[in-house]
């Protein structure tokens, strides 16, 4: 094996980071069976970002979401 490959593997910081890939996160999405219809998020979305939309929460969203 490569030296550097071996240090990279051999690394505390590499392990660590290659569990944390592997811990499964949670994600309502895949629990509603809708992970892969990133199309209606986008819809969400845009509604959710829209301030005149049913929400009836104005530009609230909007706002909250560019403020971070």
């Amino acid at each position: 094996m490569d030296e550097d490959v071996r240090e990279l593997v051999e690394s505390a910081e590499f392990r660590r980071y290659h569990k944390e890939q592997q811990t499964p996160r949670f994600n309502p999405f895949d629990v509603l069976r809708y992970a892969e219809y990133e199309i209606r998020h986008s819809n969400v979305l845009a509604w959710l970002l829209t301030p005149g939309e049913s929400h009836g929460l104005g530009d609230k969203f909007l706002r909250r979401f560019i403020e971070g």
